[in-house]
Order: C-alpha cells, then structure tokens, then sequence
C-alpha cells in the first residue's frame, strides 16, 4: 500500500506542478480553443462542436459539452465537463464536475469535486471534498487524496484513498487500500476483493455491505496525541 500511496501522491504532485507552468509553456496554437464560446469570464465548447487535438481551457468559468480528439486542460474557478474526451484530462478547480466519457487518465485536484464519468483509465483525485457519483464508472484503478471522501460508483480495479472522512457505497472490482481518520462502508458497498486500512478506530461496517475477501486493520494512533508526545518531549 505504501508504494501506491506514493505513487499517487506523486502524480498529484505532478499535476500541481503543471497548473503553474502549464500556461508557460504550453505552444501558442494550442492554447486557442477552436469551435469554443470565449470570453474574459467564460469559455465554453457546445455539444455537437469538435477540437481535432489538444484543447487547453483556462477561465473563471468552463463548460466542456463537445468533444475534444486529444488531451484536454481546463483550469478555472468552476469547471464542468460533459463531453468526450479522447484523451488524458488534467483539470484544477475550486468546484469540479466531472461527466461524459473520458478515454484516458484523469488527474484532477480542487476544493469541492464530484465525477460521474465514464473513465476508461487510471483517476487520480486531490480535493477537500470529493464525491464520486453512483453513474461514475473508473475502467482501472481510483487514487483519492482529500477530507471527506464518498464512493458511490463501480471501480473496476483498485481503490487507494487517504482522507479523514471516508464511506464507501459503490462496487469496488478488486482491493481497497485506505490510510486516515474514519471510514464507513454503507449499505451497497461490494468490494470484491481485500479490504486494508489503517485508522486510529476500526471501520463502521454496516450489514448491507459486502467485503468477499479479508478484512486488515492496522491500529493507527491519532493525528492529535502523537502532536502531544512531540511537544511533551521537546520540553523535557
């Protein structure tokens, strides 16, 4: 579990990285949205309308409901993707909506997040609140960084979450990795393979859900009273 956690703290990294050089460096010709609604507020891409390529969105407001033949960045305070995109989708928002169909990875991060897309690969997920919706389907494995964290969809793979406040309602098709604070597995929940985590409390685990391989707990001891001891022992 500790190498995946990693791994996914390093992709999220990657991904912040990228929100604040992308525009640097990105090529001039891609950074023009064709067929897109632009304004100083607002950039949108209506249904029915297509970028053969690579499509970068930055603005206070997105709205992706076309299609986008390539990778696609949007950056801005709301963002909301509808579309298809045949690619990889890297995105940062204050509050994120996530729908459509994506072929690629998507790595994400921003305050309030909620996806309900159809993925076909890898997602990775950094946020304060991050919800993902009964109708999301994630093709590979689900990475998940945040605060207060609720699965309701199907994950064809993995799942590997960090968060201080986790219930899990949706399908998971393999193993559960789980590090931080609480975790709820509600009425729904069907994990079809391992469930693993490590909390300073064990998992409220309502009978409605369903762990088909073993159950691990690893006791965890709190944020709060290791912070004591530190402090405790500096004075001494």
């Amino acid at each position: 579990m500790s190498n995946k956690m990693l791994k996914r703290c390093g992709i999220i990294l990657a991904l912040a990285v990228s929100i604040v050089f992308l525009p640097a460096v990105v090529p001039s010709g891609v950074s023009v949205v064709s067929g897109a609604t632009v304004n100083q507020n607002m950039q949108k891409l209506g249904p029915g309308d297509t970028i053969d390529g690579t499509g970068f969105f930055t603005g206070n407001s997105i709205q992706i409901d076309g299609t986008v033949e390539g990778t696609a960045f949007a950056f801005g305070q709301v963002v909301r993707i509808n579309g298809t995109i045949n690619g990889d989708l890297v995105t940062c928002a204050q509050t994120l909506y996530i729908s459509g169909t994506v072929k690629g990875n998507i790595y994400a991060a921003g305050q309030d997040l909620t996806v309900g897309t159809q993925a076909n690969g890898d997602v990775f997920i950094a946020g304060q609140r991050v919800e993902i919706a009964k109708e999301a389907l994630i093709g590979r494995d689900l990475f998940i960084g945040g605060d207060t964290v609720l699965m309701d969809g199907a994950i064809q793979r993995e799942f590997y979450v960090n968060g201080s406040n986790v219930s899990i309602s949706g399908i998971v098709g393999r193993n559960v990795n789980m590090e931080g604070t609480y975790l709820n597995l509600l009425d729904g929940a069907n994990i079809k393979g391992d469930l693993s985590y490590r909390t300073h409390d064990k998992a409220k685990i309502s009978s409605g859900a369903v762990v088909q391989g073993k159950t691990n707990w690893q006791y965890v001891e709190p944020v709060e009273t290791t912070q004591k001891k530190t402090f405790v022992s500096d004075l001494t």
